[in-house]
């Protein structure tokens, strides 16, 4: 007599990842795992300059590979909205010149 068997579930995976300013190579970007809060895992400090995320998500029931595809894409806007800004929100006045 044969066993039945159920089904195999799909476990839902959590990743929570962070985007770290690499140790190794000069400002290259590397996707670690985290804390919820963004703090780097101990095992993994000796790899990182900063030991906060410039920016960090959980993810819930997707696969890693996805998951890093979001958070790089959320960080790159993330960064460009820092950098670019609105129209009149920094006013930069030239120093004053000497009278001669």
């Amino acid at each position: 007599m044969k066993k039945k068997s159920s089904p195999a579930k799909k476990a839902t995976r959590r990743w929570s990842l962070g985007v770290f300013t690499s140790a190794y190579t000069d400002g290259a970007r590397v996707v670690l795992y985290c804390r919820k809060d963004g703090t780097i895992m101990p095992s993994l400090k000796a790899k990182v300059k900063n030991k906060k995320a410039l920016a960090h998500d959980v993810f819930v029931g997707i696969t890693y590979a996805q998951a890093r595809a979001k958070l790089l894409k959320a960080a790159k806007a993330a960064r460009a909205e820092r950098f670019v800004g609105k129209p009149g929100d920094v006013t930069i006045t030239p120093p004053a010149r000497r009278a001669t």
